[in-house]
């Protein structure tokens, strides 16, 4: 097989020349790297569309502009950036979810709070005066109606 072994000499030298370095160590490190960032710029392109843009946003106040830093730090320090923001953008929304999980389980403790008042005949102002509901929201309860869902 003197084709295979042809194949086998020149295919890393002709790696080397392409990737504009010196050694198959380089060819390889080089080639991890361009896979990383690829891997790395489908990953924020599969993003686009699935973040809201923030209109009242201040580039100023965000570490400097970002147009200067793209120009300063070229394609890569444009992932960067983006990847930063996506963290900061995922760790908002996880504040807002464990913010509207604690208003749903004190809405959710409140009517079972009322309905347990409900139950042993207690007057409605100790139910308004302990749960913190309005005369409205308690009758909704009463009906059914308002579930801490």
């Amino acid at each position: 097989m003197p084709e295979n072994d042809d194949v086998k000499r020149r295919l890393p030298e002709a790696a080397v020349r392409a990737a504009g370095v010196k050694t198959k160590r380089e060819t390889v490190d080089h080639a991890h790297q361009e896979l990383e960032r690829k891997r790395r710029a489908e990953e924020l392109i599969s993003l686009f569309g699935t973040i809201e843009y923030d209109v009242s946003y201040d580039k100023k106040r965000n570490e400097g502009a970002p147009d200067e830093y793209f120009e300063q730090k070229g394609a890569e320090g444009m992932l960067t950036y983006l990847e930063k923001e996506i963290r900061r953008y995922k760790k908002q929304g996880r504040e807002e979810g464990r913010e509207e999980g604690r208003e749903e389980g004190q809405l959710e403790k409140g009517i079972s709070v009322a309905l347990a008042m409900l139950g042993n005949g207690e007057p409605e102002d100790k139910i308004l005066l302990y749960t913190g509901f309005t005369p409205e929201q308690l009758a909704e309860i009463r009906e059914g109606r308002l579930r801490g869902e």
